[in-house]
């Protein structure tokens, strides 16, 4: 992390690769990370509680050991969670794997829906340029 010394920017603070040189506000890269509303005390997802959390159980992909969930001490990263493999060391950032998951998951779709609607059949049929079918 650096803090940017020139007229404009002065005082802002930044993450800069120390291979390519790139950079990005803290702000901005702080806002990419997702905050932990309700759910399971582990991950933050809201799709489970902490006793059901997918990540307590997740395997290491080079030795197909159970990795530990971790949070960040680092001033950096501080509160961050990750995860970690025991024997390898090999490291992940949890919301860096919750997405990789949510991406390989197939998007769960349904064939059909009810909809109600209250508004005059003219203001309907004028609203929409598909092709509707109406049963009485």
């Amino acid at each position: 992390m650096t803090t940017s010394q020139s007229g404009g920017n002065f005082g802002r603070k930044f993450l800069q690769c120390l291979t390519c040189s790139s950079f990005q506000w803290l702000n901005e890269a702080m806002l990419a990370i997702p905050a932990p509303i309700a759910g399971c005390f582990s991950c933050g997802e809201t799709s489970h509680w902490k006793n059901n959390c997918p990540w307590l159980q997740s395997k290491c992909k080079i030795c197909d050991v159970t990795r530990s969930l971790k949070v960040s001490g680092k001033q950096q990263t501080y509160g961050w969670k990750f995860l970690k493999c025991p024997k390898c060391s090999r490291f992940q950032w949890l919301y860096e794997a919750i997405k990789t998951a949510q991406a390989s998951t197939p998007a769960q779709s349904s064939t059909s829906a009810e909809v109600t609607l209250t508004m005059k059949l003219a203001d309907f049929c004028n609203s929409f340029e598909a092709k509707c079918t109406m049963k009485k």
